[in-house]
């Protein structure tokens, strides 16, 4: 037995597990009817919304994305965990999609991934949805989570604030490792993350990649520390960013610069400030 968050109504299980619908890690056969039907399972109301997804060891193929999805409900779909048992452990493997992201939140309030690996996704491999940006996604979390060989961004993240990356790695995406879009984020905390071999072969270079560790069009009031960028074409690409801190990062083997500071007509860093960087072997 356990307590709902707030309203101590006294509910039965606290964890599901993905098997317990049907999902077989044996890296075969489609599982996302499976594992969704396990997040779907979570779906309350006001009260009773929210659970722990416990995807045990193996690897869950899918053909299609796994969502938690807010956009078509009454009341906030909050508060939903998906659990692996480690990054080497849990693989989410996305090879057999024609479309879109491994995970997917879609105007994702207070939910959270952690320890797992998500591969081979048609797009980017975890995105924040925010439905054409009208809807700022917010207070969502990942630990300890494997991006690798997504076709696009590895962590996409659309119009969102009061997020939390930590302890992940992005590596080998077609584009970046982890990327902020054009639209307004605030209050980010990217710390102890790993952003390596993002982007496609460069023509000038081949063997640098043309993307970043970490790119970020549009972030304010956000630090990232601790994190480490190498080679990709930039460690870090920091567009239209305001009061944004970097704190003990490193960036090294990228071939173009470790931090790139980017301004242009419609967008400039400002209120940027940094302590205990480290820029070694960039081209």
């Amino acid at each position: 037995m356990a307590l709902t968050k707030s309203h101590n109504r006294m509910i039965d299980g606290s964890t599901l597990n993905a098997v317990d619908y049907g999902a077989v890690a044996n890296g075969d056969t489609n599982q996302q009817p499976a594992i969704q039907a396990a997040i779907n399972s979570t779906y309350g109301n006001e009260v009773s919304t929210g659970n722990t997804i416990d995807f045990g060891r193996g690897v869950f193929k899918t053909s299609a994305t796994i969502e938690i999805n807010n956009s078509a409900q009454t009341y906030n779909v909050d508060n939903i965990t998906l659990q692996g048992a480690g990054r080497q452990s849990t693989v989410i493997d996305a090879s057999a999609s024609t479309s879109g992201s491994g995970i997917e939140l879609v105007k994702g309030i207070f939910n959270h991934v952690s320890d797992l690996t998500v591969l081979n996704a048609t797009t980017s491999g975890i995105n924040l949805e925010s439905v054409s940006n009208t809807f700022a996604c917010n207070r969502n979390s990942f630990d300890k989570v494997q991006v690798k060989s997504s076709g696009s961004d590895g962590f996409a993240f659309e119009r969102s604030y009061l997020g939390k990356v930590s302890g992940c790695n992005s590596e080998e995406n077609a584009l970046n490792g982890f990327y902020h879009n054009f639209e307004i984020h605030t209050s980010w905390m990217l710390d102890q993350n790993y952003g390596r071999l993002n982007g496609t072969a460069d023509p000038s270079a081949p063997t640098f990649k043309t993307g970043a560790g970490f790119k970020s069009d549009f972030n304010v009031y956000s630090a990232y520390v601790a994190n480490a960028a190498d080679e990709n074409r930039y460690g870090y690409h920091i567009l239209g960013n305001r009061g944004v801190s970097f704190v003990s990062n490193g960036a090294e083997f990228n071939a173009r610069s470790g931090f790139f500071f980017e301004s242009g007509v419609s967008y400039e860093a400002n209120w940027v400030a940094g302590m205990g960087n480290t820029c070694g072997g960039n081209n």
